[in-house]
């Protein structure tokens, strides 16, 4: 997998794939969105990472016969996570890249990490984290999903917006509360 062929390198962290494909209302011609979780380190580049993924993205190409990978990349590091537990007015994507669904060989000490820093604010700044994560989460979300509203109609039916914004609140709640205990 993606995720497989890029483990050696030691600032990949694991890897989270979006977008409609993922989300399940894709169609032939829709792409598919790859966050790589990394941690730079100590490294002054991770030029060796980036080239094997410009690699694997044209493998794709010539598989798929167009462009159909989307490549970010997103800092999950100690001194990012504490950077956005310092600044309130930053979307915690830290937090909410490793909240997602991920695969990588040390997504799950990176989580470890994130609940560990959690954990050792006071009980209140820990609910109002844990409020800022969902909260970005369901932004989130509702860019992707209103941007693709068309899509969802013709697949599930109408679309209630608030339902939506209702339910996957309640999920990304219990998700959180899951990866980051108190």
């Amino acid at each position: 997998s993606f995720a497989e062929r890029l483990q050696q390198y030691p600032e990949f962290v694991g890897a989270t794939l979006r977008g409609s494909s993922v989300l399940g209302y894709g169609d032939e011609t829709s792409d598919i969105d790859v966050t790589l979780l990394i941690d730079p380190g100590e490294y002054e580049t991770f030029d060796p990472l980036k080239n094997a993924v410009h690699d694997l993205e044209q493998e794709i190409v010539r598989e798929a016969g167009r462009e159909i990978l989307h490549v970010n990349y997103q800092d999950v590091s100690e001194e990012a996570l504490r950077e956005e537990i310092a600044h309130p007015m930053l979307l915690p994507d830290a937090f909410t890249s490793l909240c997602e669904l991920s695969t990588g060989e040390k997504i799950d000490q990176y989580r470890a990490r994130a609940a560990t820093l959690i954990r050792s604010l006071t009980p209140d700044e820990q609910s109002a984290m844990r409020k800022r994560i969902v909260e970005a989460l369901v932004f989130y979300e509702e860019q992707r999903f209103g941007a693709m509203q068309w899509r969802i109609t013709d697949t599930y039916g109408e679309w209630d917006k608030d339902t939506f914004l209702a339910d996957r609140t309640a999920l990304w709640q219990k998700r959180i509360n899951e990866l980051f205990p108190a």
